[in-house]
C-alpha cells in the first residue's frame, strides 16, 4: 500500500477539518447545536479558541506556510484568511435569530489562530536549532 507524502496529507486534513467545522456551524445555524456543558465553566470559549486554531494551523501548513505581501509586510496567508473569515461568521451571528455575537467568542477565535500560528513558528525555530547542534 503507498502511503501519503507528508506534503499531501495537510491539504486532505484541513480540507477534511474544514468539512466538519463547516457541518458544525451549520447545525448551529439550525439550532442543532450548541449543547450545553455545564460542568466547564466558559466551555464555548475554549472551543472557539481551538477550533478556529486547529482551522488556522492546518491551512497554514496546507498553503506550505505561505505569506502574502501584496501589502508593505508578509502576513501568513491562511491565519489571515481565517482570521477574516471567524470575524465574519461571528458579525453574520447579529442576522440569526438562534445565534448570539459575542466580542468574547470573536476574540477566542482570534486568539486561537495566532496562537496556533505561533506555536507553528516555535516548533520551526525549535526544528532548525535541533539540527545545527546535532
Amino acid at each position: 500500500m503507498r502511503s501519503i507524502r507528508p506534503n499531501r496529507i495537510w491539504p486532505l486534513a484541513f480540507w477534511l477539518y474544514a468539512g466538519a467545522l463547516a457541518s458544525i456551524i451549520i447545525l448551529a445555524y439550525n439550532g442543532i447545536i450548541p449543547l450545553r456543558i455545564t460542568g466547564i465553566p466558559n466551555y464555548d470559549i475554549y472551543l472557539h479558541f481551538s477550533l478556529m486554531g486547529v482551522l488556522a494551523f492546518l491551512g497554514h501548513r496546507a498553503l506550505n506556510r505561505r505569506y502574502s505581501s501584496s501589502i508593505r509586510f508578509a502576513v501568513p496567508l491562511a491565519p489571515f484568511l481565517v482570521s477574516l473569515f471567524s470575524v465574519l461568521e461571528e458579525f453574520l451571528q447579529l442576522l440569526s435569530a438562534l445565534r448570539v455575537f459575542e466580542l468574547s467568542d470573536m476574540l477566542a477565535n482570534l486568539g486561537g489562530i495566532w496562537t496556533f500560528y505561533l506555536l507553528d513558528r516555535l516548533w520551526l525555530a525549535f526544528r532548525s536549532n535541533r539540527r545545527t547542534l546535532l
